[in-house]
């Protein structure tokens, strides 16, 4: 029964630890809307601007107005509270009275931020870090974009040959062509 308890800490220590959600406010610079989401924050994303970091909110359910408007350039953090969950989040939606997806009218930020304030701690995010963000999404965006080269012309990751990272037991060695 011990046993059970302490596994039961240890899951709940794992979820506080990497399953840390954060809630952001962006302001659309050339449209009146603001865009209320969640952020998983690991070691390696640790901000907000890692969430539109190489493809900004394209993707999303937004207004028609917000078409081609929406990249990371055409947005700013407003707030980041990295302590917030997602029922914070849900909260701050059901506050607002319009909505199309998460995008919100611009008149409806001093209430979501009113809202996040009383429940955590905002935190400011300086230009270093949103610069280290966006050259990490921009590494994601080639990347994907050779491998979706690739797959047009018929390649795959797998068509160059490859060495194992470990020889198992019964192979012959590549190195010395005797069996291990």
């Amino acid at each position: 029964m011990s046993e059970k308890r302490v596994s039961d800490t240890t899951a709940n220590i794992y979820y506080v630890m990497w399953k840390k959600m954060g809630v952001y406010v962006f302001r659309c610079l050339r449209a009146p809307y603001i865009k209320v989401g969640h952020h998983l924050v690991r070691p390696r994303r640790p901000n907000a601007y890692y969430r539109i970091a190489g493809r900004g909110f394209e993707s999303v359910v937004h207004p028609i107005e917000l078409d081609g408007k929406l990249w990371p350039d055409d947005l700013e953090l407003v707030a980041w509270y990295p302590n917030l969950t997602r029922d914070d989040e849900r909260d701050a939606h059901r506050l607002c009275t319009t909505r199309v997806g998460e995008f919100h009218e611009s008149w409806e930020m001093d209430a979501v931020l009113a809202l996040c304030d009383a429940r955590g701690a905002r935190c400011e995010v300086d230009e270093a870090a949103r610069k280290r963000a966006m050259a990490w999404g921009a590494r994601r965006v080639r990347r994907a974009k050779k491998v979706r080269v690739a797959r047009q012309e018929g390649r795959t990751r797998h068509d160059a040959p490859q060495v194992p990272a470990r020889q198992q037991k019964g192979q012959v060695s590549t190195v010395r062509h005797r069996v291990v």
